[in-house]
């Protein structure tokens, strides 16, 4: 939910145009059109359980820079590699939503998809409702950092369920 407030953090915190700020959070969205450009080869290489770790790395990366840049020119590059970890984050999670219950795999995608719809509408309502309190900056830093959790956790439930799969 954390996402849709960063244009707006932009332009509050920096001065941008909402139009300027809106190109450079439209840069996300490029960044994972790459993801899906070099997708095939990355998985193949690295693996589930790096993808999800360093995608989650890399938008709580980018997260804390867009948080507290001082200036925009870092928001640019925050902005595409961002979307470049989302996607790599999301589409793991997204293939294993596919596999975790292959006799109810259609419940298993529809269940993923809801999550998909409903939890940034969610995640929105609950991070406003810090903005006033602590401020975008810190929102959007408190979002990019469950986001890096997420991608821990998660890499560590693919390695215990890999494990587990080995050993039967």
């Amino acid at each position: 939910g954390v996402l849709a407030m960063w244009a707006s953090h932009l332009h509050q915190s920096l001065g941008l145009s909402l139009s300027v700020a809106g190109a450079i959070v439209a840069l996300f969205g490029l960044g994972g059109m790459l993801y899906m450009a070099m997708g095939r080869h990355l998985i193949r290489r690295h693996g589930q359980q790096a993808l999800v770790l360093s995608g989650g790395a890399l938008v709580g990366v980018s997260a804390l820079v867009l948080a507290y840049t001082p200036h925009w020119l870092p928001a640019i590059p925050a902005s595409l590699l961002g979307g470049f970890g989302f996607f790599m984050f999301h589409n793991t999670m997204q293939a294993n939503a596919t596999q975790m219950a292959p006799e109810a795999r259609g419940t298993a995608v529809s269940l993923f998809a809801s999550f998909v719809f409903v939890g940034p509408g969610i995640g929105v309502v609950l991070a406003a409702s810090f903005i006033d309190r602590i401020g975008t900056g810190a929102v959007i830093a408190l979002g990019g950092g469950a986001m890096a959790l997420e991608g821990v956790y998660f890499a560590w439930a693919l390695r215990r369920r890999d494990a587990r799969l080995r050993a039967a």
